[in-house]
Formats: C-alpha cells, sequence, structure tokens
C-alpha cells in the first residue's frame, strides 16, 4: 500500500522536486495516524463506531489524496483562469492598438493619395507651363529678330534719309546756281 502512495505521489508531483516526492509519503502517513487517532476518539466519545480497518484507513487516505489533488486542481484552474483574464486583456488592449493603426494607415494613405494626386496635377500643369514657356520663349527670339530687322531697317532708312537730305541740299545749291 505505501509502495502505491508513493507511486501515485511521484506520478502526481512530475514537477516537483526529488526532495518534495520524498516528503510526501511522509506526510500522508503522518496524516493517516493522525486520521486514525481522530475516528479512534471519536469511536470513544460517540460509542458504536466501527472499529478502524484497513480498508477503512485506504479509503480515508484515497479520500484526503483525492482532497489534496482536488485543492491542486482547483488552485490550478484558477490560476488558469487569471492568465486566460490577462491573455483576454493583452488581446483587447491590441485589438484596441490594432484598429487604431489601422485608423492611422487609412489617415495616412488618404493623405499620401491627395499628395499624390496633386503631385499628378502638378506634373501636368508644370508640363504645359513647360510647354507655354517654350512657345513664349520662341516667340520672344522672334519678336528679337523682327526688332533687330527693324532696327536694322531703320538704320536704312535714316542713312537714305540722310543720304536724300545731301541731295536735296545739293539740288538746291545747284538749282542756286542755275
Amino acid at each position: 500500500m505505501a509502495a502505491t502512495l508513493v507511486g501515485l505521489e511521484l506520478h502526481h508531483m512530475k514537477n516537483d522536486s526529488p526532495v518534495n516526492a520524498f516528503q510526501k509519503p511522509i506526510n500522508l502517513h503522518h496524516n493517516l495516524a493522525l486520521w486514525q487517532d481522530i475516528a479512534a476518539l471519536k469511536c470513544t466519545l460517540f460509542e458504536g463506531c466501527a472499529p478502524i480497518t484497513a480498508a477503512n484507513s485506504t479509503t480515508e487516505i484515497a479520500e484526503l489524496k483525492w482532497e489534496e489533488d482536488k485543492t491542486t486542481i482547483v488552485g490550478k484552474l484558477e490560476d488558469l483562469e487569471a492568465v486566460k483574464l490577462n491573455f483576454e486583456a493583452d488581446l483587447n488592449n491590441m485589438k484596441v492598438q490594432q484598429e487604431a493603426q489601422g485608423q492611422k494607415y487609412h489617415v495616412l494613405k488618404a493623405e499620401l493619395d491627395a499628395q499624390w494626386e496633386y503631385t499628378k496635377k502638378m506634373s501636368e500643369k508644370m508640363t504645359v507651363l513647360k510647354k507655354k514657356a517654350a512657345s513664349l520663349e520662341e516667340e520672344h527670339d522672334a519678336l528679337n529678330h523682327d526688332i533687330k530687322e527693324f532696327k536694322h531697317k531703320m538704320i536704312v532708312v535714316e542713312t537714305e534719309a540722310n543720304d536724300n537730305k545731301v541731295k536735296k541740299a545739293q539740288f538746291e545749291a545747284q538749282l542756286q546756281e542755275v
């Protein structure tokens, strides 16, 4: 029976240290002795109790073991529920952060799209303005050429006018002589 209890305790205490695994059977034997003393005392106080037998002791040990296991499992379950609640809270926080990031993303994407559209429009406008500037530059060059030709013609006309004044003066002088 003790070997079975030690086996159950060792199986139950997989994650416990070896020292604890050896102390548990001693504690169970101590608990059994205490339980037997309490049961004997009850029988003395309340007549008509059945005598404590090995079968009763084994059942009582099993019940004690069950209560210990139950307490351990309930404690672990409560710990796991607390961990689960923490994970759920973390998950909710991450969902909120993800939603905020998603909103930021949409705002930034909208801004980027607007800037891209503006850039495209300005690029098209610049292309039109460059064509217009090139056209105006050609027109400017043509007008400068026309101005140069006009100035040249004016010089020619002034020269001819001066020549004509000189000729007129010469003809008037000849006429006066005649």
